[in-house]
């Protein structure tokens, strides 16, 4: 039974930690916002590689 317990208490750490990671959306978000934000975590990894300015 507490070895229950304490898997459930595990559990729901982790899903907290993993809650914490997840960005909160709006309602709508434009195509055109969404796409310069890929673009802009594109550059920060390859900046020079895929899109040129």
């Amino acid at each position: 039974m507490e070895d229950r317990k304490r898997n459930q208490q595990e559990e729901q750490q982790n899903m907290e930690m993993q809650n914490d990671h997840i960005k909160p959306t709006k309602e709508f978000v434009s195509p055109e916002s969404l796409y310069e934000e890929l673009i802009a975590g594109v550059r920060k990894y390859h900046p020079y590689r895929y899109f040129p300015d």
